[in-house]
């Protein structure tokens, strides 16, 4: 909206009794009123009721159509919703707006970074996996690919994917997802703090996502990666040198099962654990 049109609606709607008969017709909505419902709803005169029908009409908020031998006056719902866009579009630095509670004022709303637990198995049988997984988690993957699945769920914040990449079944690598690349930094500074073996892999494709990453080894020999997700790609890797057979995880020793129950005859009890 130019800021001429956006004058005159103001304009227009800057008047009393002109403000309560834009309400009225925003009220009727697509259907219209014809000016006789308006004088009663109104309790106004009808040579007023058209005098100001006619300035919001020249503003472009209001439009009139015959219908047989009655005049129908309809809110311009197109012109209002840019009269709102263009009061709003630099609103709190761009920044979505929400009303605050208990005070129902206007407030910038601040921007919700979320970070999520992030796991990645290896699975024999993606199909049966995706089956298996999308009923425990009642939820659909967000992407699929002919070796990989993922899930971003909300509750519990969870980054969770399996492919059919890895040498053998089970956990490929653990991890954390920002989506700030501020936090990515800190927690990269914490482990450097704490004498951590790092391995910065800095901005990567992996796992059809471009993302910046560190990885960082616990004693167990169990991969952690730390990484803040920049886009998607239409590949798994975009690297063509890639050998090694695990998804993206540097090579580490593996850790041997906590409470997983180990597979025995049918009927056997497990042991306690944890």
């Amino acid at each position: 909206m130019e800021e001429q049109t956006a004058l005159a609606s103001l304009a227009a709607l800057s008047q009393a009794m002109r403000l309560r008969i834009f309400r009225a017709l925003i009220g009727a909505g697509p259907e219209g009123m014809t000016p006789g419902a308006l004088c009663a709803m109104l309790d106004v005169p009808a040579s007023t009721l058209s005098f100001h029908l006619k300035e919001l009409m020249r503003s472009g908020l209001v439009s009139q159509e015959r219908d047989g031998r009655s005049l129908i006056y309809r809110p311009s719902i197109e012109q209002m919703n840019a009269l709102l866009a263009y009061l709003t579009a630099h609103c709190c630095h761009g920044e979505a707006c929400e009303v605050a509670p208990n005070t129902g004022r206007t407030t910038c709303k601040p921007e919700t970074l979320m970070k999520r637990f992030h796991v990645h198995l290896h699975v024999d049988d993606l199909a049966k996996s995706v089956g298996f997984y999308s009923k425990l988690f009642a939820a659909e993957p967000a992407r699929i690919e002919g070796d990989y699945a993922k899930w971003m769920l909300e509750d519990p914040p969870l980054n969770f994917a399996i492919s059919t990449r890895g040498s053998q079944v089970g956990i490929d690598h653990l991890g954390i997802q920002t989506d700030d690349a501020a936090e990515l930094a800190v927690m990269k500074a914490r482990a450097e703090a704490a004498n951590m073996a790092l391995l910065d892999e800095g901005e990567t494709t992996c796992c059809y996502a471009r993302s910046e990453k560190h990885w960082i080894t616990d004693p167990q020999g169990i991969a952690w990666e730390h990484f803040h997700t920049l886009g998607n790609i239409p590949v798994f890797n975009e690297s063509q040198a890639q050998t090694r057979p695990a998804c993206c995880a540097p090579a580490t020793k593996s850790a041997a099962a906590c409470c997983a129950p180990a597979a025995g005859p049918q009927g056997q009890r497990a042991s306690s654990c944890c």
